[in-house]
């Protein structure tokens, strides 16, 4: 991606989708960004850089100018403090499979993309944001973060099957 890109429009309040550049072609770290107060924001993910997978948050003001962060998309806005806490605290709560054993519901072993899928339906099923498919959530994010490979420059998108 060219260096000169600007930073990416993260808004206060918003929900984000970020796909994180591994290195591998068409492979991604994916994981979850709530912009809390431009540039500070919480980032949720599941990673695997002690050799097992583990589930990190952290407060951060690094997403909004990374480079390695080539796909956003935007999920919902939020300036409910009260919704926001109650994010965070089920983003917290999500399993994760330290071993990367097969996880029954998706039908696949667990990565930080499945760590973020049962992230949503987490959200969904607490009703803090609203859509029909995660799989169809998943492929929105997939094709927004081939696009990037294809046109050469970061985006942030606003997602067609997600709100709060």
């Amino acid at each position: 991606m060219p260096e000169n890109d600007p930073p990416l429009p993260y808004s206060d309040g918003g929900i984000y989708i970020i796909l994180s550049n591994i290195r591998l072609a068409a492979q991604w770290h994916w994981g979850i960004f709530i912009c809390v107060s431009r540039p500070w924001g919480q980032v949720y993910h599941a990673t695997d850089s002690n050799d097992y997978w583990e589930f990190e948050e952290k407060l951060t003001d690094g997403i909004i100018g990374s480079r390695t962060i080539h796909a956003v998309v935007e999920l919902a806005k939020v300036q409910d403090e009260d919704t926001i806490k109650a994010m965070h605290d089920a983003l917290k709560d999500v399993p994760v499979e330290r071993n990367g054993d097969f996880v029954q519901k998706c039908g696949e072993n667990f990565t930080c993309r499945v760590w973020v899928k049962e992230a949503l339906d987490t959200l969904r099923s607490k009703g803090l944001i609203s859509f029909d498919s995660v799989n169809d959530l998943e492929h929105e994010v997939i094709a927004t973060g081939n696009a990037t490979n294809r046109i050469g420059t970061r985006l942030l998108l606003v997602s067609k099957h997600c709100s709060a």
